[in-house]
């Protein structure tokens, strides 16, 4: 019995506490709001976006208006402000990216500027905002 009140009458017991403690009854939870953001400094589609460790997220490559693969990337922060990344090496669109373990972000494949897929990887180091081949491609 002591069992039962210490792992399930006391939480509960709290929890509608809690609850009746605010707004007259009805627990309110928030759920996600949009906010305005500002704009990224170039226009894109077929990009990435990969949240890095720090909480920025890297948007990287995509294409422009006229369909040119880009090798531009910016920084998206938490506070929703956009600011300029290191360039790819190779200008990349519809290619993947992937957040490494380490901090480091694995950008691959993808088409080109000649609109020919690409077979090459590369690195991005947040710390040090540089870009560097894949030692063994793809």
């Amino acid at each position: 019995m002591r069992k039962l009140l210490k792992t399930g009458i006391v939480p509960l017991m709290m929890v509608l506490s809690l609850t009746l403690g605010s707004n007259g009854g009805v627990l309110q939870v928030r759920t996600g709001e949009w906010a305005p953001a500002a704009n990224l400094l170039e226009a894109r589609a077929n990009s990435t976006a990969t949240l890095l460790q720090d909480g920025r997220v890297l948007i990287a490559g995509g294409s422009d208006a006229d369909g040119n693969a880009l090798a531009s990337a910016e920084f998206f922060g938490p506070d929703g402000s956009i600011s300029v990344a290191a360039a790819m090496n190779s200008a990349r669109s519809r290619h993947i990216a992937v957040a490494l373990q380490d901090g480091r972000v694995l950008v691959a494949g993808g088409v080109g500027t000649n609109g020919m897929p690409l077979f090459s990887a590369e690195i991005f180091d947040p710390v040090t905002n540089s870009w560097s081949p894949a030692a063994s491609g793809m």
